[in-house]
């Protein structure tokens, strides 16, 4: 009987461990990636600047964001829609992590145990020598103009006849790298380049995923 009992309490457990609802694991898919999706809102088409960066800006096609940053030295400039000397761009970049309480915990450090560490009584004061006269520094001459940096990744103004022709003011990708671009104006080149991850698509005139692009350089 008691046999009986236990097999019957077994069969009963293993068909209420058998009410499992089988999953379809076809129907577990990912969203395809999209041109740019960050988290910024488009008003109106145009270039605009990257609010978390002097050196980054948004290009907004149909109310669609596009990443871009300008090159290393340069920031944006909103008045002129291209990269520029950040001498010629009203921008602060935002503060970094650790605001107004993390400034001078340099000078106000403490100890692993979070107490001030221990100092010892200061010792009477020896005799300071008085310092010695400091001779006044020659006067330099001023420098004659402002030399361009020789950074060539720097997107400043590039005359025609260059990597690019300009004979028309428009976009046209860079012949040596795909990240790469050159915004015509006026018979000038800017060189651009996209965000990490991302390539230029000539026929967007934005930046886009690689496998959008049929690019080899």
């Amino acid at each position: 009987m008691r046999f009986f009992l236990v097999a019957a309490m077994v069969l009963s457990v293993s068909l209420t461990l058998g009410r499992v609802i089988p999953q379809n694991l076809d129907e577990e898919t990912t969203d395809e990636p999209g041109p740019s999706q960050p988290d910024y809102h488009c008003e109106a088409d145009g270039y605009f600047p990257d609010p978390k960066s002097c050196q980054g800006f948004y290009r907004c096609i149909h109310n669609t964001p596009y990443h871009f940053e300008c090159g290393n030295g340069t920031y944006f400039n909103p008045n002129l829609h291209n990269c520029d000397w950040p001498s010629n761009v009203d921008c602060k970049a935002p503060p970094t992590e650790g605001g107004e309480n993390g400034e001078g915990l340099s000078e106000l450090a403490l100890e692993d145990d979070g107490e001030e560490p221990a100092t010892e009584a200061p010792s009477e004061p020896e005799e300071t020598p008085e310092p010695e006269e400091t001779p006044e520094p020659e006067e330099t001459p001023e420098p004659e103009g402002t030399p361009e940096p020789e950074n060539t990744d720097a997107p400043g103004p590039r005359p025609t006849g260059g990597p690019v022709d300009c004979e028309k003011d428009g976009f046209l990708p860079d012949p040596k790298s795909c990240r790469s671009f050159y915004k015509c104006e006026n018979g000038t080149a800017f060189r651009f380049d996209c965000g990490p991850g991302t390539v230029f698509n000539p026929e967007i005139d934005a930046c886009d995923w690689p496998y959008k692009v049929k690019c080899k350089v």
